[in-house]
This record gives C-alpha cells, structure tokens and sequence, in this order.
C-alpha cells in the first residue's frame, strides 16, 4: 500500500481594527474525509516581518477540541515535528494576530 501525504498551507491576516476578536480569520489547513486518518507529523511556522501569535485549532467539524496558542519573533521559523491523530471529519486549523505569519502542516493517511 503506498503512503498518501497531504500539507496544508495559509498566510494569516490580522483581525479587522474594528474587530474585538484577539484573532484574524481562521485558516482550515487540513479536513480528514469520511472513512480516512490522518497522522500529523509536522508543524512550521514563520513569523514573517512582524511576527506575533499563532492559535492552532483541532475540530471535530462542529466543536473546537483542542486550542493552544504560540509566540513567534519576526522572521522566525519554528518547526514542531509533534505527532498527532486527525480522526475522520476532523479539521486542523489556524488563525493569526498579525498579517504574514506562515504556517504549514504535514499529515500522512494512517491505515
């Protein structure tokens, strides 16, 4: 059987000045389709020119299940190689406080 790998990218934007939100638009990087597994293996963000906060987000397509939150400088480049299970219907997602920050993820079909 071969092995599927999937990324998923985004450019994170800054929330609207007149938003009260601590966050921009949230960024879907990875949805898991019915009858699939995905294996999360690798995590990397740029901080771009000004840097900021990143809020990573998994959801089981209708509730946020797991939250957590990074700092990156500008220009910095971080890379996370945590493994983590995205069963079926699961979205991983992003959302930014600064315009520029990059991020992308790496799964691979599990099974």
């Amino acid at each position: 059987m071969a092995t599927t790998f999937y990324t998923g990218n985004a450019t994170l934007t800054a929330p609207a000045e007149s938003d009260s939100e601590a966050y921009g638009t949230t960024e879907t990087l990875i949805t898991t389709p019915a009858g699939k597994s995905y294996m999360v293996y690798g995590l990397e963000v740029c901080g771009g020119a000004s840097g900021g906060s990143v809020k990573f987000i998994k959801n089981n397509g209708s509730t946020d299940v797991y939250t957590w939150e990074i700092s990156v400088a500008a220009q910095q480049v971080v890379y996370f190689d945590n493994k983590w299970s995205l069963p079926a219907g699961y979205m991983f997602k992003a959302a930014g406080d600064s315009d520029g920050i990059q991020v992308s993820v790496s799964a691979l079909e599990q099974g």
